[in-house]
């Protein structure tokens, strides 16, 4: 949890590789509620989300270089060796 935590905080600046790299993520979803957001020198602000309107930016773990990734449309546990391709 300490990896969401300082997505969340926007503590880090590799924050978002971390957490998509030791999570199975496809997306992370940051709010306009969240603190990271309220920082204009942020990742969230930095980075290139793949979707975003005035409450919502959405950003994909590929786009962040995640290592660990999940097939799409299956659970983790359908396919859980990370380094398998898709």
């Amino acid at each position: 949890m300490a990896r969401v935590d300082r997505l969340y905080a926007g503590s880090a600046e590799n924050a978002l590789e971390q957490a998509c790299g030791s999570l199975p993520l496809d997306l992370v979803e940051v709010k306009h509620t969240d603190p990271v957001w309220a920082d204009r020198e942020s990742w969230v602000w930095r980075r290139s989300p793949v979707f975003s309107n005035r409450h919502v930016r959405m950003f994909e773990c590929a786009a962040a270089g995640a290592a660990h990734q999940t097939r799409r449309g299956t659970s983790p546990g359908a396919n859980p060796n990370p380094t398998e391709p898709r």
